[in-house]
């Protein structure tokens, strides 16, 4: 058990914690007091807000049941309209009927991986996250990498001289 002086550290922290706190709560009251925003409207406003998160992304009992992996991530990224990471989208696709078997979330990300380099409909604008190209406009999802290889390979090679053989000459003694 710990005792009164191992706990004194811990207790002016909790203190201090609190009373910012209280002042937060007093400058959130007098906005709201200005605003001519009732304490209850915000917390309609808050639950409202926690429903909409927690709602299916998708009516019906099996949206994407018989779907292609990217098409369902498509569907679910518009209607979310926010980037999601493979594992949100794994979620939500079984919850949509999408049979999806072995390493579930490595699947996704491999497969939606192999769609922004073929199609480039579904991009990564951040590593481990997933959206729609149309979001990004303007922007260039290309690996470094891959245009490195792109460009040396659509350049002329290079014309290296080649080496002179020097043969010794047979003596004619």
């Amino acid at each position: 058990m710990a005792t009164q002086n191992d706990q004194s550290p811990y207790l002016a922290v909790i203190a201090d914690l609190e009373a910012k706190r209280d002042e937060l709560n007093r400058t959130i009251e007098n906005l709201r007091q200005m605003a001519g925003i009732s304490a209850s409207v915000v917390k309609q406003e808050t639950e409202r807000q926690q429903t909409e998160d927690q709602a299916p992304i998708i009516d019906g009992d099996n949206p994407f049941l018989g779907m292609k992996v990217y098409d369902a991530a498509k569907v679910i990224l518009a209607n979310k309209r926010k980037p999601m990471s493979p594992s949100d989208l794994v979620d939500a696709m079984e919850a949509g009927g999408l049979l999806l078997t072995g390493n579930k979330t490595n699947s996704v990300g491999s497969i939606l991986n192999r769609r922004q380099k073929q199609v480039g409909d579904i991009v990564s604008p951040q590593r481990g996250m997933w959206g729609l190209k149309e979001w990004y406009p303007g922007r260039s999802f290309a690996k470094k990498q891959d245009e490195k290889n792109e460009s040396t390979e659509t350049s002329a090679p290079e014309q290296h001289a080649s080496p002179t053989l020097i043969f010794p000459q047979a003596s004619s003694d």
